[in-house]
């Protein structure tokens, strides 16, 4: 079986983020081979690691299933082809292994029968064979008690890559898996990638790939076959991964590089977070998506023609399921229709992306949030793509609010703060002393950190000024004015 893994299956593994392994990497307590790390080396590094109980992994998808809508397929096998080729490629894999240990064991066993020889034997070498013959005797038994400790993780990784399947993508050098019967798009997105694409099922032909290696299985009903592709193209969204794949895939670098789309949506949930702040959670129509990245918003229009603009507060890693926080403003015609009455299946266009207020590539150390009122809706967009690419290496989130029930999230974003590593939730409330001058008085401890900041403008620009002069670099702080 094979003793090198990727650092991302690596993490997975051990049940820890990427960012988490990543940090032991830099800090030379975990060596790597080529970006490959040892499962040998991944033991000593994580002596006490439990792959029977509950792990930061599990914790981290249950949080992310809370976060946006995960279909019930994808938690359920593979089909029984997907699992026959696996288990084929691991029987392969497990006889060859097997092959390699008899050839080293009779190596060995014949190298120690010659030493046996030469130490009965006279002449100047017989002290050195005798020394020799117990110094290899030693060295068996040590290697066959270090092969013991690995034991447990090896078999857990046959177990995921029998479960799921690695996917590389080129020329990004990204990764992510792909569990049970999810499409290559789905398991993409959930990994917080940003292909393109434009639909579920194959209607638009926008997700196209290159198979560069490995093995994929069209899903049934899902029109691939009316696009020009060439034999070694696949379209993300119609095809599951039977075993690790090589991609050649296109992905979005930057805002610049996703369209303005026109989506139709319909209400699926609305409920009142408090007395001024209304949850809104649109569905896109079959087989429509829209495609964005954290942070950004979209126009909302009514029936009516009447429109505002919001930014979105789920993931991208799910298109058809959308979140608003809309706050009740009585000077906005908008928000006035939400809170007079909305019913489920309520349509409205949904028009976007815009806005450059997205997820940095050089976030990938540590990250500070800070949201001012309903500033939250994006910093919780750009938490929710952070957690699933899983390459920070901690989190700092400030909710600074000025009324009572301002925190009106306040028990999830405890949960992130319970089940994650390195998350960290300090609310803050108006009083005698500024909330903002309170993150501001913390800078020594995050200096050097990415900083994001959504809320009212005047506000937003006081913080800053105050980063600014307490040493905080223009290029660490990332800023995104909201309407609160």
């Amino acid at each position: 079986m094979p003793d090198l893994l990727t650092v991302s299956r690596a993490a997975r593994l051990i049940g820890v983020t990427r960012g988490a392994l990543q940090k032991k990497i830099k800090a030379g307590e975990l060596a790597t081979f080529e970006g490959m790390v040892k499962i040998s080396d991944l033991h000593r590094a994580f002596p006490k690691a439990d792959i029977e109980n509950d792990t930061v992994l599990e914790r981290v998808t249950r949080i992310k299933d809370g976060a946006y809508a995960k279909r019930v397929n994808s938690r359920i096998l593979p089909d029984a082809e997907v699992l026959t080729v696996r288990l084929q490629k691991l029987g392969k894999e497990l006889a060859e292994s097997r092959g390699q240990v008899n050839l080293y064991k009779n190596l060995v066993c014949g190298l120690d029968k010659k030493l046996a020889e030469l130490g009965q034997g006279g002449g100047e070498f017989r002290a050195a064979a005798t020394e020799l013959k117990a110094w290899l005797g030693i060295q068996v038994e040590l290697g066959l008690h270090q092969a013991d400790l690995p034991s447990s993780l090896l078999a857990h990784d046959s177990f995921l890559r029998l479960m799921s399947a690695h996917v590389q993508l080129q020329p990004s050098g990204h990764d992510y898996f792909v569990e049970g019967n999810d499409s290559l798009l789905d398991a993409a997105l959930r990994a917080g990638l940003s292909p393109a694409y434009g639909c579920s099922d194959g209607s638009c032909g926008q997700c196209k790939a290159i198979l560069i290696s490995g093995r994929t299985k069209g899903i049934e009903d899902r029109p691939q076959k009316y696009f020009n592709i060439s034999d070694n193209e696949i379209l993300l969204c119609c095809n599951v991964a039977v075993t690790d794949l090589v991609l050649d895939l296109s992905e979005a670098r930057d805002t610049r590089d996703i369209s303005e789309q026109k989506v139709v949506a319909r209400v699926k949930q609305h409920r009142k977070l408090n007395d001024d702040i209304l949850f809104l959670h649109l569905r896109t129509i079959d087989p429509q998506r829209l495609r964005f990245k954290s942070g950004q918003s979209v126009l909302l229009k009514n029936s009516r023609g009447i429109s505002a603009e919001y930014p979105v507060a789920s993931c991208p890693c799910d298109g058809q399921n959308l979140q608003f926080h809309i706050r009740r403003r009585s000077n906005e015609a908008f928000s006035k229709d939400l809170f007079n009455g909305l019913d489920e299946g309520t349509e409205f266009l949904v028009q976007g992306p815009s806005g450059d207020f997205v997820l940095s590539a050089d976030s990938s150390r540590d990250i500070v949030f800070v949201a001012i009122e309903t500033g939250f809706a994006p910093i919780k967009s750009l938490i929710e793509h952070a957690m699933a690419l899983g390459v920070a290496e901690s989190m700092r989130l400030y909710w600074v609010a000025s009324s009572e029930g301002g925190h009106y999230m306040d028990n999830l974003c405890r949960s992130w703060a319970d089940a994650l590593d390195g998350f960290q939730y300090i609310p803050l409330s108006s009083g005698n002393e500024s909330p903002v001058d309170c993150v501001v008085a913390d800078v020594d401890e995050y200096r050097g950190s990415k900083i994001y900041i959504a809320g009212p403008d005047k506000l937003v620009s006081h913080l800053i000024d105050g980063l600014r002069e307490a040493g905080i670099s223009r290029e660490h702080l990332v800023s995104c004015h909201v309407r609160c």
